[in-house]
C-alpha cells in the first residue's frame, strides 16, 4: 500500500484504468454498479496519498454515474479481518493505533445492506474509535470531518453556546461568536 519507491502512476494506474474499463464495458447495460474501494480515500494515511487518490477517483466515478441517473455505489471499506492487506502485523498494529478495527467479512457484508439501494453514490463500511482517531488528528488541527461525524464530548463550559454554533449555518457562525 505504500507508494514509497513507486511512482504515483504505478499506484494510480491500475485502479483508474480498471474503473474506466469497467464503466466502458457496462455502458448501455441495465445493471447496478458497485465499486469496492478503500476508506483511504477518506482517512488517508502515511505514504498512502497515491492510493487514497486512486480510491477517491473511483468514488468520483460512482458519483458521476449517479448524477446521470444510473445506479452506482462506491463503498469505502475499512480493514477486512484475514485479508492480505492486514497480514503484515506492523500495518495491522498501525491501523489499530489510529483507532481503526478490522471487521470479519460477514460483518462487512452486513454493512452493505443500508447502503445498497439507499440512493447514495458513495458510502463507507468501516469501524473506528472516534476518540482515538480524534486524538491522532487534534494536534494538527484537522478534526473538522470527525467533528461532524462524531462531535467531541462537551465540556461544562458553555455547552449551549457550542451546540448553537454547531447547529448554525456556517455562514451565520461568525455573527454568533
Amino acid at each position: 500500500l505504500s507508494s514509497q519507491g513507486q511512482s504515483g502512476a504505478a499506484v494510480l494506474r491500475p485502479k483508474i484504468a480498471g474503473s474506466r474499463a469497467l464503466l466502458a464495458a457496462c455502458a448501455g447495460l441495465d445493471l447496478d454498479l458497485m465499486l469496492f474501494c478503500s476508506s483511504a480515500s477518506v482517512w488517508g494515511g502515511a505514504h498512502l496519498a497515491d492510493y487514497a487518490a486512486a480510491n477517491a477517483f473511483m468514488d468520483h466515478l460512482a458519483a458521476a454515474r449517479a448524477e446521470q441517473g444510473l445506479p452506482a455505489l462506491s463503498v469505502q471499506f475499512g480493514g477486512w479481518q484475514g485479508s492480505a492487506m492486514l497480514a503484515d502485523p506492523i500495518l495491522a498494529r498501525y491501523q489499530e493505533s489510529k483507532g481503526f478495527a478490522a471487521l470479519p467479512p460477514a460483518r462487512m457484508l452486513e454493512l452493505l445492506d443500508p447502503l445498497w439501494g439507499s440512493g447514495v453514490a458513495v458510502g463507507a463500511a468501516v469501524a473506528f474509535e472516534a476518540e482515538r482517531y480524534r486524538a491522532v488528528l487534534t494536534p494538527s488541527g484537522q478534526a473538522s470531518l470527525l467533528d461532524r461525524l462524531a462531535p467531541p464530548p462537551q465540556t461544562p463550559a458553555a455547552p449551549a453556546a457550542r451546540t448553537a454554533l454547531l447547529r448554525a449555518h456556517p455562514g451565520r457562525r461568525p455573527a454568533l461568536i
